[in-house]
Protein backbone atom coordinates (compact mmCIF):
# COMPACT_ATOMS: atom_id res chain seq x y z
CA UNK A 1 0.00 0.00 0.00
CA UNK A 2 1.07 3.84 -0.93
CA UNK A 3 -0.40 6.52 1.01
CA UNK A 4 0.87 9.32 -0.16
CA UNK A 5 1.34 12.54 2.68
CA UNK A 6 2.09 15.79 1.77
CA UNK A 7 4.72 17.24 4.31
CA UNK A 8 6.04 20.47 3.08
CA UNK A 9 4.67 22.18 6.28
CA UNK A 10 5.97 19.84 8.29
CA UNK A 11 8.28 22.62 10.58
CA UNK A 12 5.27 24.99 10.22
CA UNK A 13 3.82 25.66 13.55
CA UNK A 14 0.11 24.74 13.56
CA UNK A 15 -0.25 22.30 10.27
CA UNK A 16 3.61 21.27 10.73
CA UNK A 17 2.16 20.03 14.04
CA UNK A 18 -0.86 18.21 13.17
CA UNK A 19 1.72 16.18 10.62
CA UNK A 20 4.15 15.47 12.96
CA UNK A 21 1.39 14.28 15.12
CA UNK A 22 0.01 11.69 12.94
CA UNK A 23 3.38 10.75 12.23
CA UNK A 24 4.59 9.73 15.85
CA UNK A 25 0.74 8.22 16.33
CA UNK A 26 0.63 6.14 14.02
CA UNK A 27 1.83 2.51 14.71
CA UNK A 28 5.09 0.97 12.66
CA UNK A 29 2.73 -0.50 10.39
CA UNK A 30 0.82 2.22 9.14
CA UNK A 31 4.35 4.36 8.61
CA UNK A 32 5.64 1.83 6.55
CA UNK A 33 2.41 2.47 4.00
CA UNK A 34 3.05 6.17 3.86
CA UNK A 35 5.23 7.91 1.66
CA UNK A 36 6.44 11.66 2.75
CA UNK A 37 6.56 14.39 0.35
CA UNK A 38 8.83 17.10 1.24
CA UNK A 39 10.39 19.90 0.25
CA UNK A 40 14.29 19.67 -0.87
CA UNK A 41 17.04 18.73 1.01
CA UNK A 42 14.31 18.04 3.92
CA UNK A 43 15.71 14.62 6.14
CA UNK A 44 12.86 12.52 8.03
CA UNK A 45 13.97 11.80 11.51
CA UNK A 46 10.72 9.35 11.37
CA UNK A 47 12.67 6.56 9.03
CA UNK A 48 9.92 6.66 6.36
CA UNK A 49 9.54 6.21 2.53
CA UNK A 50 10.38 9.46 1.29
CA UNK A 51 10.05 11.66 -2.28
CA UNK A 52 10.72 15.33 -3.12
CA UNK A 53 8.36 17.92 -3.61
CA UNK A 54 10.57 20.39 -5.20
CA UNK A 55 7.55 23.50 -5.52
CA UNK A 56 6.76 25.32 -2.58
CA UNK A 57 3.03 25.02 -0.79
CA UNK A 58 0.43 27.47 -2.66
CA UNK A 59 3.07 27.96 -5.73
CA UNK A 60 1.16 28.08 -9.04
CA UNK A 61 3.77 25.68 -10.26
CA UNK A 62 2.75 22.74 -8.13
CA UNK A 63 -0.20 22.45 -9.64
CA UNK A 64 1.00 21.16 -12.95
CA UNK A 65 4.65 19.74 -12.01
CA UNK A 66 3.63 18.59 -8.38
CA UNK A 67 0.85 16.92 -9.64
CA UNK A 68 2.04 15.11 -12.47
CA UNK A 69 4.84 13.91 -10.03
CA UNK A 70 1.75 12.56 -7.75
CA UNK A 71 0.29 10.63 -10.89
CA UNK A 72 4.03 8.99 -11.59
CA UNK A 73 4.15 7.44 -8.18
CA UNK A 74 1.07 5.30 -8.44
CA UNK A 75 0.13 6.17 -4.63
CA UNK A 76 -3.78 4.33 -3.67
CA UNK A 77 -4.69 7.45 -2.34
CA UNK A 78 -2.68 11.19 -1.40
CA UNK A 79 -3.83 12.88 1.49
CA UNK A 80 -3.14 17.02 1.39
CA UNK A 81 -2.82 18.17 5.25
CA UNK A 82 -4.38 21.51 3.81
CA UNK A 83 -6.51 22.52 0.37
CA UNK A 84 -3.55 23.27 -1.55
CA UNK A 85 -4.17 20.12 -3.45
CA UNK A 86 -2.39 20.13 -7.12
CA UNK A 87 -5.05 21.11 -9.74
CA UNK A 88 -3.49 18.25 -11.81
CA UNK A 89 -3.70 15.23 -9.56
CA UNK A 90 -6.67 12.37 -10.00
CA UNK A 91 -5.88 9.76 -7.54
CA UNK A 92 -7.59 9.21 -4.33
CA UNK A 93 -7.55 12.11 -2.04
CA UNK A 94 -8.09 13.16 1.44
CA UNK A 95 -7.82 16.92 2.27
CA UNK A 96 -7.99 18.64 5.43
CA UNK A 97 -9.04 22.54 5.99
CA UNK A 98 -7.94 24.59 8.36
CA UNK A 99 -9.86 27.26 7.98
CA UNK A 100 -11.25 29.84 5.42
CA UNK A 101 -10.12 33.19 6.55
CA UNK A 102 -8.28 33.83 3.42
CA UNK A 103 -12.21 33.59 1.99
CA UNK A 104 -14.23 34.77 4.95
CA UNK A 105 -11.66 37.49 5.62
CA UNK A 106 -9.63 38.27 2.39
CA UNK A 107 -8.75 42.11 4.10
CA UNK A 108 -6.82 40.57 6.80
CA UNK A 109 -4.71 39.21 3.97
CA UNK A 110 -1.47 40.19 2.48
CA UNK A 111 -2.05 38.86 -0.50
CA UNK A 112 -4.77 41.07 -2.80
CA UNK A 113 -6.05 38.23 -4.85
CA UNK A 114 -6.08 35.51 -2.07
CA UNK A 115 -10.17 35.60 -1.62
CA UNK A 116 -10.29 34.26 -5.57
CA UNK A 117 -7.38 32.35 -5.12
CA UNK A 118 -8.49 30.19 -1.93
CA UNK A 119 -12.37 29.85 -3.53
CA UNK A 120 -10.77 27.80 -6.29
CA UNK A 121 -8.91 25.79 -4.37
CA UNK A 122 -11.65 24.89 -1.99
CA UNK A 123 -13.67 24.73 -5.08
CA UNK A 124 -11.32 22.25 -6.48
CA UNK A 125 -10.90 20.36 -3.28
CA UNK A 126 -15.48 20.25 -2.71
CA UNK A 127 -15.96 18.37 -6.50
CA UNK A 128 -12.65 16.18 -6.23
CA UNK A 129 -11.47 15.20 -2.44
CA UNK A 130 -13.08 11.35 -1.45
CA UNK A 131 -12.94 12.59 2.14
CA UNK A 132 -12.73 15.96 3.74
CA UNK A 133 -11.13 16.64 7.00
CA UNK A 134 -12.59 20.17 8.92
CA UNK A 135 -10.42 20.81 12.47
CA UNK A 136 -13.49 21.93 13.85
CA UNK A 137 -17.52 22.26 13.53
CA UNK A 138 -17.18 25.69 12.78
CA UNK A 139 -15.02 25.12 9.83
CA UNK A 140 -16.94 22.60 8.96
CA UNK A 141 -20.43 24.96 8.76
CA UNK A 142 -18.02 27.27 7.51
CA UNK A 143 -17.07 24.81 4.40
CA UNK A 144 -20.39 23.38 3.51
CA UNK A 145 -22.52 26.64 3.30
CA UNK A 146 -20.47 27.35 0.42
CA UNK A 147 -20.34 23.62 -1.16
CA UNK A 148 -23.63 22.05 0.22
CA UNK A 149 -23.07 19.09 -2.33
CA UNK A 150 -19.88 18.02 -0.15
CA UNK A 151 -21.09 17.75 2.85
CA UNK A 152 -21.93 13.96 2.92
CA UNK A 153 -17.99 14.05 2.74
CA UNK A 154 -17.14 15.97 5.31
CA UNK A 155 -15.77 15.14 8.51
CA UNK A 156 -14.74 16.50 11.56
CA UNK A 157 -11.73 15.56 13.22
CA UNK A 158 -10.10 18.06 16.30
CA UNK A 159 -5.87 18.57 16.70
CA UNK A 160 -5.23 18.17 20.74
CA UNK A 161 -2.45 19.37 22.61
CA UNK A 162 0.38 17.22 24.59
CA UNK A 163 -0.66 17.49 28.24
CA UNK A 164 2.31 17.96 30.33
CA UNK A 165 4.30 15.40 32.02
CA UNK A 166 5.67 17.00 34.47
CA UNK A 167 6.18 20.86 35.84
CA UNK A 168 9.22 22.11 34.98
CA UNK A 169 11.77 22.57 38.12
CA UNK A 170 12.31 25.78 39.86
CA UNK A 171 15.89 26.22 38.02
CA UNK A 172 14.62 25.86 34.93
CA UNK A 173 11.68 28.31 35.53
CA UNK A 174 14.13 30.84 36.81
CA UNK A 175 16.49 30.43 34.13
CA UNK A 176 13.76 30.81 31.32
CA UNK A 177 11.93 34.19 33.09
CA UNK A 178 15.42 35.58 33.85
CA UNK A 179 16.22 35.17 30.28
CA UNK A 180 13.27 37.17 28.65
CA UNK A 181 13.37 39.44 32.21
CA UNK A 182 10.37 38.18 33.15
CA UNK A 183 8.80 37.70 36.60
CA UNK A 184 5.25 35.47 37.47
CA UNK A 185 1.86 37.14 36.76
CA UNK A 186 2.07 38.93 33.49
CA UNK A 187 -0.43 38.59 31.20
CA UNK A 188 0.15 36.22 27.90
CA UNK A 189 -0.39 36.33 24.67
CA UNK A 190 0.98 33.23 22.19
CA UNK A 191 0.11 32.98 18.65
CA UNK A 192 1.29 35.62 15.33
CA UNK A 193 1.15 38.80 15.58
CA UNK A 194 -1.39 40.10 12.70
CA UNK A 195 -4.89 41.89 12.21
CA UNK A 196 -6.70 39.16 11.94
CA UNK A 197 -5.11 37.72 15.32
CA UNK A 198 -6.53 41.19 16.66
CA UNK A 199 -3.41 41.72 17.98
CA UNK A 200 -3.77 45.73 17.80
CA UNK A 201 -7.44 45.04 19.66
CA UNK A 202 -5.51 43.32 22.70
CA UNK A 203 -2.85 45.87 22.86
CA UNK A 204 -5.39 48.99 23.22
CA UNK A 205 -7.61 47.24 25.51
CA UNK A 206 -4.49 46.97 27.63
CA UNK A 207 -3.47 49.91 27.26
CA UNK A 208 -6.88 51.37 28.62
CA UNK A 209 -6.26 48.54 31.56
CA UNK A 210 -2.89 50.14 32.31
CA UNK A 211 -4.47 53.73 32.11
CA UNK A 212 -6.99 52.76 34.60
CA UNK A 213 -4.52 49.76 36.99
CA UNK A 214 -1.02 51.51 36.71
CA UNK A 215 0.07 48.36 38.86
CA UNK A 216 -1.48 46.21 35.65
CA UNK A 217 1.36 43.65 35.20
CA UNK A 218 3.08 43.29 31.91
CA UNK A 219 1.17 42.24 28.13
CA UNK A 220 4.21 39.64 27.06
CA UNK A 221 3.46 39.11 23.51
CA UNK A 222 4.92 35.59 21.85
CA UNK A 223 5.15 34.91 17.79
CA UNK A 224 5.87 36.39 15.19
CA UNK A 225 5.46 40.06 14.53
CA UNK A 226 3.36 40.24 10.84
CA UNK A 227 1.75 43.46 11.67
CA UNK A 228 2.73 47.01 9.84
CA UNK A 229 5.58 48.71 10.72
CA UNK A 230 3.69 51.93 11.48
CA UNK A 231 1.21 49.67 14.23
CA UNK A 232 4.52 47.65 15.96
CA UNK A 233 6.73 50.37 16.20
CA UNK A 234 6.07 51.79 19.49
CA UNK A 235 4.21 49.42 21.66
CA UNK A 236 1.78 51.10 25.06
CA UNK A 237 4.11 51.15 28.57
CA UNK A 238 4.28 47.47 29.97
CA UNK A 239 3.94 45.58 26.23
CA UNK A 240 7.10 43.03 26.13
CA UNK A 241 7.35 42.24 22.56
CA UNK A 242 9.49 38.56 22.24
CA UNK A 243 9.17 37.91 19.33
CA UNK A 244 9.43 33.78 18.30
CA UNK A 245 10.71 31.87 21.09
CA UNK A 246 12.39 28.48 21.60
CA UNK A 247 9.75 25.68 21.64
CA UNK A 248 10.91 24.56 25.35
CA UNK A 249 10.27 27.81 26.96
CA UNK A 250 6.52 27.92 26.06
CA UNK A 251 6.00 25.39 29.02
CA UNK A 252 7.20 27.64 31.53
CA UNK A 253 5.73 31.20 30.00
CA UNK A 254 2.55 29.55 29.86
CA UNK A 255 2.59 28.25 33.67
CA UNK A 256 4.32 31.45 34.93
CA UNK A 257 0.84 33.91 33.63
CA UNK A 258 -1.63 35.23 34.84
CA UNK A 259 -4.17 34.69 32.27
CA UNK A 260 -3.84 33.88 28.91
CA UNK A 261 -5.60 36.26 26.49
CA UNK A 262 -6.51 35.40 22.83
CA UNK A 263 -9.32 37.94 21.20
CA UNK A 264 -8.84 36.56 17.57
CA UNK A 265 -11.50 37.64 15.32
CA UNK A 266 -10.96 34.08 13.79
CA UNK A 267 -9.54 30.72 14.03
CA UNK A 268 -10.21 27.58 12.34
CA UNK A 269 -9.26 25.81 15.20
CA UNK A 270 -7.38 27.72 17.54
CA UNK A 271 -4.11 25.39 19.70
CA UNK A 272 -2.90 28.56 21.88
CA UNK A 273 -6.01 28.46 24.29
CA UNK A 274 -5.55 24.58 25.08
CA UNK A 275 -1.78 24.75 25.17
CA UNK A 276 -2.83 27.71 28.33
CA UNK A 277 -5.38 25.42 29.49
CA UNK A 278 -3.11 21.87 29.72
CA UNK A 279 -0.74 24.43 32.15
CA UNK A 280 -3.18 25.60 34.49
CA UNK A 281 -3.43 29.08 32.90
CA UNK A 282 -6.68 30.72 32.76
CA UNK A 283 -8.08 31.64 29.50
CA UNK A 284 -9.81 34.67 28.25
CA UNK A 285 -10.89 34.45 24.54
CA UNK A 286 -12.97 35.59 21.59
CA UNK A 287 -16.35 34.67 21.21
CA UNK A 288 -16.21 33.75 17.65
CA UNK A 289 -16.12 31.51 14.92
CA UNK A 290 -14.30 28.05 16.36
CA UNK A 291 -13.32 29.41 19.65
CA UNK A 292 -16.12 28.71 22.15
CA UNK A 293 -16.62 25.37 20.45
CA UNK A 294 -12.79 24.17 21.36
CA UNK A 295 -12.60 26.46 24.78
CA UNK A 296 -16.27 24.96 26.03
CA UNK A 297 -17.23 26.38 29.63
CA UNK A 298 -13.36 26.84 30.12
CA UNK A 299 -12.67 30.63 28.97
CA UNK A 300 -13.71 34.03 29.62
CA UNK A 301 -15.28 35.08 26.59
CA UNK A 302 -15.42 38.68 25.28
CA UNK A 303 -16.48 40.59 22.08
CA UNK A 304 -13.57 40.77 19.94
CA UNK A 305 -14.85 44.04 18.25
CA UNK A 306 -15.03 45.84 21.92
CA UNK A 307 -11.75 47.49 23.09
CA UNK A 308 -13.94 48.30 26.54
CA UNK A 309 -14.92 44.13 27.14
CA UNK A 310 -11.75 43.24 26.49
CA UNK A 311 -10.91 45.75 29.00
CA UNK A 312 -13.51 45.08 31.57
CA UNK A 313 -12.69 41.01 31.23
CA UNK A 314 -8.32 41.77 31.79
CA UNK A 315 -9.36 43.75 35.16
CA UNK A 316 -11.84 40.78 35.89
CA UNK A 317 -9.16 38.20 35.46
CA UNK A 318 -6.58 40.89 36.93
CA UNK A 319 -8.31 41.21 40.22
CA UNK A 320 -10.54 38.04 40.56
CA UNK A 321 -8.11 34.96 41.99
CA UNK A 322 -11.32 32.78 42.51
CA UNK A 323 -12.48 33.70 38.90
CA UNK A 324 -8.46 32.32 37.90
CA UNK A 325 -9.06 29.54 39.44
CA UNK A 326 -12.40 28.57 38.70
CA UNK A 327 -11.07 28.46 34.79
CA UNK A 328 -7.77 26.93 35.90
CA UNK A 329 -9.80 24.19 36.89
CA UNK A 330 -12.60 23.90 33.93
CA UNK A 331 -9.50 23.96 31.42
CA UNK A 332 -7.51 21.31 33.17
CA UNK A 333 -10.69 19.34 32.17
CA UNK A 334 -11.51 20.72 29.12
CA UNK A 335 -7.92 19.31 27.33
CA UNK A 336 -9.39 16.38 28.19
CA UNK A 337 -11.75 16.34 25.39
CA UNK A 338 -9.19 16.30 22.45
CA UNK A 339 -6.39 13.50 22.21
CA UNK A 340 -3.61 13.23 19.27
CA UNK A 341 -4.06 9.44 19.52
CA UNK A 342 -7.80 9.91 18.85
CA UNK A 343 -6.42 12.58 16.13
CA UNK A 344 -4.25 9.95 14.46
CA UNK A 345 -6.77 6.51 14.68
CA UNK A 346 -9.77 8.66 13.09
CA UNK A 347 -7.45 9.96 10.01
CA UNK A 348 -6.12 6.69 9.41
CA UNK A 349 -10.03 5.17 9.60
CA UNK A 350 -10.81 7.30 6.84
CA UNK A 351 -8.13 6.30 4.72
CA UNK A 352 -9.46 2.72 5.09
CA UNK A 353 -12.39 4.14 4.12
CA UNK A 354 -11.27 5.93 0.95
CA UNK A 355 -9.24 2.59 -0.40
CA UNK A 356 -12.43 0.87 -0.66
CA UNK A 357 -13.57 3.68 -3.07
CA UNK A 358 -12.78 4.38 -6.17
CA UNK A 359 -11.02 8.23 -7.50
CA UNK A 360 -13.83 11.40 -7.69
Amino acid sequence: MRIGLDARMVENSGIGMTIRKLIEHWTPEQRSQIVLWSIPGWSSPYGMRQETAPDSVYSLRQHWRYGRRLQRAELDLFHMPHYDVPLSYRGRLVATVHDLIHYLLPEYSAKPFSKFYSYALLSHVARRANRIICVSESTKKDFVSLFPKAQDRVRVISPAVDLPVSVSTDDVRKRVLAHHALRPGYILYVGNLRKSKNTLGLIAAYARLKAQRPDAPPLVLVGRNSLPQSSSRQFPTGVQLLGEVPPEHLPVLYSQALFFAFPSFYEGFGLPPLEAMAYGTPVMASDRASLPEVCGAAALYVDPTSVDAMADAMMRLMLESGTRAQLRRAGLENVKRFSWKTFAEQTWRIYEDVLKEPPR
